[in-house]
């Protein structure tokens, strides 16, 4: 292109040379004669004229005289001011022609690169991709201003469930994950149970975490599972989180419901087939396989998992906050069969407080395993708090089947390992070593014995605990409430050194406290010379004390003495209105003046937000009327994005709010109270009475 550019160049310049050298450089002389004869005549004519004025008396004879010289003088200067011209153009015409010859060229190019496009020509595919992305980014403009604007109609009329979905799904065409996940948060919150604000929201939660299935995210695709089970969305995420989880057998039974509703030969189905091959081919080779990874089988290269948990350590070395790598520690761990540093690295991963259903999974099995077998009470309160996270997780069904069989139940045990069954591939090895299983037990269903704690549960160290119930307290407690009977140091972690779970109808009881029923290792009874022994009556089961509980408690108790602990259960917790570091405790009351105009049934929101920025609710519970009066705990575990959390702001208002359509956004008629300026880290209790109309 460059080449025939100048070509191209070059022979029109030549054909500019062309038309106007020949000019220049013709001999085109003035005829002299002719000029000079002119001058001559215009002389005789005027000399006439003169001769005749002299005749007729016009003029006397010194007149003729002087003007006669006059008119020869000027005859004289006309004819030699024509030989001068005619020399001079002569030599001109030479001299210009080889100035234009050189100058029109140079003087072309320059003026071309001043003022034209070179690049234009040489470079046209550059040139057409940049107009192309110029359009585009004309396009991504037009767009994010048509967003600003919806964004700023929103601010006017919040309640438009439609308006946010919109505005969620063009921040997430722009990439602005984290406004996308602020928009759907709120078109979630106003749509309620709707499966497809639901896996919006959640698609968005994977994005801003880097493609990870973040649990909030499981939850809602989960969620909407329930809802809508035939969802080709839901089960295509639900396969993706299963699968990223390990979960493969799962991820199978949930894109095999989702093959049959999509078309064979399409775009979507070769996807599909491509990724049911590629977990199937995990599943073939990995180790970890629910059933086999609670039967701890699988044959593992142990040099290349003890270089593995070098190179771990090393890493939490530099980052001992590394929530991940704790777990994929503890993984390894497990595999090498040291389960007690496995135990350690579940421990410090912090599961139970970050809701990683998965990772308490491991940790409830390492505690198995360490214990030769023996479920204690820390590894069943773990697996059922991750079956309440995730009620289909395959390896959660596996280990509540074997905890209720070791406890007796073998109905329910069977109840979870049919659960299991149905979740399992048909045809796949796990499958086939399940149903064997389900077969022995219901033959041997009569033989089937409690098995016993290791021989050290009555012995040696261990704590007898006689515990009752005030008779002031007997009224809020119902018969089939959890109680938790434990024992936790008397400083430093406050994680029990031993627990027993029983039921409020089985008061007044006496337990004993063992090491065997430590829920680690490292933190068991024998370890302390003095303890804190509590009981505690929760209504919701949570292995967390909660408000609203019923404790009570014996302090400075020695372990070795030997001698029986009494408690009453005799407070409501918290005693003092406060609470642990990152929420808020608050008291809920109702004016006198607003009861008439409450419906018992109407919502109550009761929430949290920054005193600026975003208003999206960091924390937020939702109750009835007829909960009034009431104390609820605003947490980071209420928070509606992982991004907007209670704890990362130092000062937020409290709001509670009576709502009859249950919208979550304020509507005329809702009745208000607030408190501004709170201290989320000075762990006072916040107390709202509802005493304004919103107008």
């Amino acid at each position: 292109m460059k080449t025939e550019f100048w070509l191209i160049s070059s022979a029109f310049i030549a054909l500019a040379l062309i038309i106007v050298l020949p000019p220049l450089w013709r001999k085109t002389e003035v005829q002299e004669s002719d000029v000079d004869q002119q001058n001559i005549d215009i002389a005789r004519q005027k000399l006439a004229d003169l001769k005749a004025q002299l005749q007729a008396g016009a003029i006397d004879q010194a007149q003729y005289d002087e003007q006669f010289a006059e008119l020869e003088r000027a005859l004289s200067f006309d004819l030699a001011l024509s030989n001068k011209t005619q020399q001079t153009d002569k030599q001109m015409g030479r001299w210009m022609t080889w100035v234009v010859l050189l100058a029109l060229p140079v003087v072309t190019v320059l003026l071309y690169q001043i003022f034209g496009n070179p690049s234009g020509l040489f470079y046209k595919k550059a040139h057409e991709s940049i107009k192309s992305q110029s359009a585009q980014q004309q396009q991504v403009g037009s767009i994010a201003s048509m967003v600003s604007g919806l964004a700023e109609r929103l601010q006017k009329q919040p309640d438009d469930v439609q308006g946010w979905l919109m505005l969620g799904k063009s921040y997430k065409y722009l990439k602005q994950f984290d406004k996308a996940v602020d928009a759907f948060a709120k078109a979630n919150v106003l749509a309620g149970d709707d499966p497809d604000v639901m896996l919006q929201y959640a698609d968005a939660l994977v994005m801003i975490n880097g493609g990870s299935f973040v649990d909030p995210a499981k939850q809602l695709i989960f969620k909407a599972l329930e809802i809508a089970p035939q969802n080709t969305t839901a089960l295509w995420l639900g396969g993706m989180a299963k699968a990223q989880n390990g979960e493969y057998a799962a991820a199978l039974n949930y894109w095999q419901t989702l093959e049959g509703m999509l078309e064979p030969g399409s775009k979507a189905y070769n996807e599909l087939q491509n990724l049911k091959n590629n977990v199937q081919a995990q599943m073939d080779k990995s180790s970890t396989e629910p059933i086999n990874l609670a039967l701890d089988g699988g044959n593992q290269d142990n040099g290349a998992l003890e270089t593995a948990a070098a190179s771990l350590r090393a890493k939490l070395k530099d980052d001992p906050n590394d929530q991940q790598s704790w777990i994929l520690l503890g993984k390894t761990y497990k595999a090498l069969k040291q389960y007690d540093l496995a135990i350690s690295a579940f421990k410090k991963a912090d599961v139970i407080s970050g809701n990683q259903s998965d990772a308490m999974l491991l940790y409830a099995d390492a505690l198995v395993m360490n214990a030769k077998g023996f479920y204690s009470d820390g590894a069943k309160a773990l697996i059922f708090k991750a079956l309440s996270l995730d009620p289909e997780n395959v390896t959660g069904l596996w280990l509540a089947a074997k905890a209720k069989i070791q406890d007796g139940a073998l109905t329910e045990g069977l109840s979870y390992l049919h659960k299991a069954e149905a979740k399992l591939p048909p045809g796949s090895n796990s499958l086939k070593t399940l149903r064997s299983y389900i077969a022995k037990l219901e033959s041997q269903a009569p033989d089937i014995a409690k098995p016993t704690a290791p021989s050290q549960a009555v012995t040696g160290s261990g704590i007898t605990v006689s515990v009752s119930l005030s008779d002031a307290l007997k009224a809020t407690a119902g018969a089939n409430d959890t109680l938790f009977v434990y024992a936790k140091a008397m400083s430093g972690p406050q994680m029990p050194l031993a627990i027993v779970r029983k039921q409020v109808k089985d008061l007044p009881l006496q337990v004993v406290l063992t090491d065997a029923q430590a829920m680690t290792p490292m933190m068991k009874l024998s370890k302390f010379p003095r303890v804190k022994v509590l009981a505690r009556v929760s209504k919701s089961g949570n292995a967390m004390p909660q408000p609203g509980d019923l404790v009570g408690s014996a302090g400075n108790v020695a372990v070795a003495g030997q001698q029986p602990v009494s408690i009453m259960i005799d407070r409501v917790f918290p005693s003092h209105q406060a609470v642990t570091s990152g929420g808020i405790t608050v008291s809920v009351s109702l004016s006198d003046a607003l009861k008439a105009t409450a419906g018992a049934n109407d919502t109550l929101f009761v929430y949290a937000k920054a005193m600026s920025g975003p208003q999206m609710p960091l924390a937020i519970v939702r109750k009835q009327v007829k909960d009034l009066p009431l104390q609820v705990v605003l947490t980071d575990a209420q928070a509606m994005t992982p991004m907007m959390k209670l704890s990362k702001f130092p000062r937020v208002k409290v709001l509670a709010r009576v709502s009859k359509s249950g919208n979550a956004m304020p509507q005329p008629g809702d009745l208000v109270g607030s408190v501004n300026n709170v201290k989320v880290a000075e762990q006072q209790p916040v107390s709202i009475k509802i005493e304004k109309r919103v107008q």
